[in-house]
């Protein structure tokens, strides 16, 4: 029986490679000074993550359906701050999550988080997918007020400093 949904699920992710041969995430993380919080927004193919999540746990959730969404909403949740890490210092930072929602192609994650000390650096891992795909790209633009700076996370480069007061 897994072997039937493993063939199965192989055959179909070559199907989405050759429509979606792009694997990528885009996440904007905004800063506010004032407030000392960071608004998270990751976009992550529908597709993608739910063969991540087949290919890791062996579940194949249908994340269209509200219901299952919600019945899921741990593991989700867990996948993705176990794969956007962000350290203040030495300190990891604890993602709170605002909503986890689809669209037409999209699972998108709002997340926030507010700065507790006075940090002039800012550590982001970020790793989505790349247990999954060799050729990832998970992008981030970082921005405060005016400014914005972008950054690419893959197999090689999965960490990336941003210093605040460059905001």
């Amino acid at each position: 029986m897994h072997y039937t949904l493993l063939y199965i699920s192989v055959f179909w992710s070559c199907v989405a490679s050759f429509f979606h041969p792009v694997h990528y995430s885009i996440t904007n993380m905004d800063y506010s000074i004032s407030e000392k919080k960071v608004e998270i927004s990751s976009k992550i193919f529908k597709d993608d993550f739910r063969l991540v999540l087949f290919h890791l746990f062996e579940k194949d959730i249908d994340i269209d359906n509200p219901e299952k969404l919600d019945q899921n909403l741990k593991l989700i949740h867990d996948y993705y701050v176990s794969h956007v890490i962000i350290s203040d210092g030495d300190i990891k930072i604890n993602l709170q999550r605002n909503s986890i929602k689809t669209d037409k192609e999209y699972i998108n994650f709002n997340y926030y988080f507010e700065l507790k000390n006075e940090s002039d650096q800012l550590e982001i891992v970020n790793t989505i997918l790349l247990d999954l795909y060799f050729d990832q790209k998970n992008m981030l633009i970082f921005g405060s007020e005016n400014k914005e700076k972008g950054y690419l996370f893959n197999l090689r480069e999965t960490k990336h400093k941003v210093l605040l007061d460059e905001f």
